[in-house]
């Protein structure tokens, strides 16, 4: 049975990869929780092979938790290199995501407020 606030996320994510395969940055990104003024928000975010996140800045607390793939999450402070189950804490500077292979994260933000 299925409870209203459950999100499938296998479903979720093949529907993501289609979308990141046809997208000319190779990402797409959908929230599967928060926004509308919520501190807590958590998005889905599909990256093919060399595609990226490309330079921004943290809106507050945030982790990054890679499903699946391998991506490296580089800030003014260094790089990591994640592999599939990896997670990291993102650093309080400008930083980015690239994906080495096709690849699934879970952004979870804390927004400052």
């Amino acid at each position: 049975m299925n409870h209203p606030n459950q999100v499938n996320l296998n479903e979720l994510i093949e529907q993501q990869r289609v979308k990141a395969a046809q997208s000319r940055d190779g990402r797409s990104a959908v929230s599967i929780f928060g926004g509308g003024g919520k501190q807590l928000g958590q998005v889905l975010l599909t990256l093919t092979a060399g595609g990226c996140l490309p330079d921004h800045q943290n809106p507050g607390e945030a982790t990054v938790q890679v499903l699946e793939g391998e991506v490296t999450l580089s800030s003014q402070e260094g790089q990591v290199r994640l592999g599939e189950r990896g997670y990291a804490i993102v650093p309080h500077a400008t930083h980015r995501l690239d994906a080495h292979v096709d690849s699934v994260v879970l952004l979870t933000v804390h927004r400052a407020g």
